[in-house]
């Protein structure tokens, strides 16, 4: 079956884009699968060999070469013809015909005098308009793809080309009907009583005649990209055999929630695109077997019912670029989602904890949110395949080291999952990674050994410690790309951590936050450091008038004070007054040109003391805060 499905694919003309969607329908339409799922692995393994592209717009062409053969293969087997390969020996007659993009052979026929009472299957890429469709009595499928040409050509497709085809009584699919000199959907359709798709796609239609409640065994249903389409007729709701509804991007202005909420078999519904779209009505619950909801693109979504839980079979929601501010917890109730696509929700701030018991879920797409952490109990997702997130997720927790077929976990987080004693360890740890950058939110008395054994190739460390000593320096001076280090010190230092000129050959950035900042450098100390800020807070103790020893780093460009949030007033304090006032002193003295910025005080421009140059001073500071510390803000 797969064969047949691959030479059913070279019926496109050559660089024609085609989307899986789209495909897989008329593969089931045409028989050679029954089920669009199957229908999807079949594509998706034609597409791991190879043999179909993607275009990187959404859509798949077919390898040039392979088409070529295939549709030589295709002649051989008889399977399809095409328009533009017949010749007068040829010309017999056929039952799948393509009227395709290129001219007629030497030597062959005009299309027109073909035999069309045997063609079962029509695909049509060019001229829709010109086609004798009042001859086509035994057709099955008609495809008229994307044959939206300017009106005033010959070839437009008119209201009088939809009522002959209405005329086909034994069509069961009819795929792209569109056009915009298409302006209405004649009484006629009701006759087509076998008709299982309908696909009514760009028109200039305002309305749906009644009599398509008549089409009892009609499956899919598509009106979307109809503009000027305002309403539906309730008698839509009467088509208990409909699986399939999509009405994106129309212009109804009368939510047809109750016309909805009759079909019990839907299976997939997609209402994206609609301005009429401002909430989900609880009866959404009453879709028992739906499987695929697309709420995207609807700016005045601002929520999802609790009711959204009832839906025990849904596999896909996708309530992408809507304004979702939050989900409710019965969302963990949807056993069976395996995708959710949350993306560009720019109100969207926190997960509920109850999405750790989605147990199907795959695939979580977070990017354009405002979420700054993953909850904990992502832990559970045990099937989680792709996790989509950007650099407004701050917070990509430890948990996620467990999900052994995850795209884009690091190795360093599934290495340490392997050893089963840390895993004890860190049980409890707050604790996030991104990109390579760790933060440590739970404290700890010194720097933790493991973040030598499977991070010590971070690009950024943040963690909460108690003490400093000469162990914990060792392991932080050995990381060899570790750029920014941001220390919190819960404790006090009782006397000031001396920076000895060794190590840290990366790191550009230095971040202290403690209620009272004690450092102090020794020579060669920090090589390319070009910025520290010391972030304080209130401290009573007496003033100390400690040195810095500032004038040892020698890429200095940056030197910053800033008082904690919570703490406006700790720049009075006697110790902070004098710590500042020696580092001012020691910023002049500088042989870098220094920028000194003290919080609640104007900016201060050091130049270089030139006296103080040596040959080990460097020239890079400029006063530039460094790159890597944009990123961070």
């Amino acid at each position: 079956m797969l064969k047949t499905c691959l030479l059913y694919c070279s019926i496109y003309p050559e660089n024609y884009g085609f989307n899986m969607r789209h495909l897989v329908m008329r593969w089931v339409a045409q028989g050679f699968i029954y089920e669009e799922a199957a229908s999807e692995g079949y594509f998706k393994e034609l597409a791991c060999r190879g043999l179909m592209l993607p275009d990187g717009q959404g859509t798949y062409q077919m390898n040039p070469m392979m088409r070529n053969f295939l549709r030589c293969k295709s002649c051989e087997d008889d399977f399809f013809t095409c328009s533009s390969g017949i010749t007068s020996e040829s010309a017999c007659p056929v039952h799948l015909l393509c009227i395709d993009e290129y001219p007629v052979d030497d030597g062959g026929v005009r299309v027109i005098d073909l035999d069309w009472s045997q063609v079962r299957t029509l695909v049509v890429f060019k001229g829709a308009g010109s086609l004798p469709f009042e001859k086509l009595e035994h057709v099955r499928v008609l495809d008229l793809q994307d044959n939206y040409v300017d009106p005033e050509s010959e070839e437009a497709f008119w209201d009088d080309h939809v009522k002959d085809i209405c005329g086909l009584l034994r069509m069961r699919h009819l795929f792209g009907l569109g056009g915009v000199g298409v302006s209405k959907i004649p009484l006629e359709i009701g006759r087509l009583q076998y008709l299982e798709t309908l696909e009514v796609v760009g028109t200039s239609i305002r309305e749906l005649p009644v009599e398509i409640g008549a089409l009892k065994q009609l499956k899919t249903l598509d009106m979307s990209i109809n503009r000027r389409l305002t309403e539906l007729p309730m008698e839509i709701g009467g088509l208990q055999h409909l699986e399939t509804l999509r009405i994106r991007e129309t212009n109804i202005t009368k939510p047809p929630w109750e016309i909805i909420g009759m079909l019990k078999k839907l299976k997939n519904l997609d209402v994206s695109v609609n301005e009429w779209i401002r909430e989900l009505p609880r009866e959404i619950r009453n879709l028992h077997h739906l499987e695929t909801l697309d709420l995207s693109r609807n700016r005045g979504l601002t929520n999802i019912p609790g009711e959204i839980g009832k839906l025990q079979h849904l596999k896909t929601l996708n309530v992408s670029s809507a304004s979702i501010t939050r989900l409710p917890s019965e969302i963990g109730r949807l056993k069976s989602l395996e995708t959710l696509d949350l993306s560009y929700n720019k109100r969207l701030t926190e997960l509920p904890r109850e999405i750790g018991n989605m147990q199907n879920l795959k695939h979580l797409l977070l990017c354009g949110t405002m979420v700054g952490k993953i909850p904990r109990e992502i832990g559970g997702l045990k099937k989680l395949k792709i996790l989509i997130l950007d650099g407004t997720i701050i917070a990509l927790v430890w948990e996620v080291g467990q999900f052994s077929e995850l795209e884009g976990v690091p190795e360093c987080i599934r290495q340490a999952w392997k050893n089963g004693d840390l895993v004890s360890e860190l049980a409890g740890e707050t604790m996030s990674y991104n990109k390579g950058d760790l933060t440590v939110g739970t404290k700890h008395m010194h720097i933790p050994p493991w973040i030598k054994q499977y991070f010590n190739n971070l690009l950024n460390l943040d963690i909460r410690i108690c003490k400093l000593e000469e162990p914990d320096l060792k392991i932080l001076r050995e990381m060899p790309n570790l750029c920014l280090l941001r220390l919190r010190f819960v404790v006090v230092p009782r006397k000031p951590i001396s920076i000895s000129g060794k190590g840290f050959p990366s790191l550009m950035v230095l971040v202290v936050d403690s209620r009272v900042p004690r450092l102090t450098f020794q020579e060669g100390a920090m090589p390319k450091v070009q910025y520290i800020s010391f972030e304080f807070r209130f401290y009573g103790g007496l003033p100390n008038e400690d040195r810095l020893s500032i004038k040892h780093l020698r890429s200095l460009g940056w030197l910053e004070f800033t008082c904690n949030k919570w703490y406006r007033g700790a720049g009075s304090s006697p110790f902070i007054s004098a710590m500042v006032d020696v580092a001012r002193k020691e910023a002049q003295e500088h042989p870098n040109q220094i920028s000194f910025r003290v919080s609640g005080c104007e900016d201060e421009n050091f130049p270089a003391n030139k006296s103080a140059q040596v040959g080990e001073a460097s020239s890079s500071g400029t006063g530039e805060i460094p790159r890597v510390l944009h990123c961070q803000k």
